[in-house]
Order: structure tokens, then sequence, then C-alpha cells
């Protein structure tokens, strides 16, 4: 996955993080913080996250999170 998608993913979840900001971290950090979104969004607002976006696989399932970025 691209920087620009992981940004992309990250601002689904935290719209105020600005673009200009998140593209000063690299790829990893970016991936990393994105684990982060997900393992703190609420399952409600996750629920409705993955309505609008598409299925994407179980939050208990070992996957590398930039396998769940390219969900999202």
């Amino acid at each position: 996955m691209s920087k620009r998608e992981l940004i992309d993913r990250i601002r689904l979840f935290n719209p105020t993080a600005t673009s200009t900001f998140l593209a000063k971290f690299g790829e990893g950090d970016l991936t990393q913080y994105l684990q982060h979104l997900v393992d703190t969004t609420p399952p409600t607002q996750l629920a409705n996250l993955r309505a609008a976006i598409g299925s994407m696989p179980s939050l208990g399932e070992a996957v590398d999170p930039r396998q769940l970025a390219l969900t999202f």
C-alpha cells in the first residue's frame, strides 16, 4: 500500500489529521497509527466504516497491519 493510501485510510478514522501533517511520517509509522486507530475505534463506529467501505478481515485474526489497511 502506498503512503498516499495509508494517509487516506487514516483520515477516514481521524479527519482532523491533515494530509500535510501525516505526510511527514514514514510508511511504517503510518501503518502503526492506522492499526492503533482500528484497535481503538468503538465497535459500532468500526461497523459503520466497514459497511461504508466494504468488508475487512476479522480483527481477531492475525493479520498484517498493511492487510488491514488495504481493506479500509
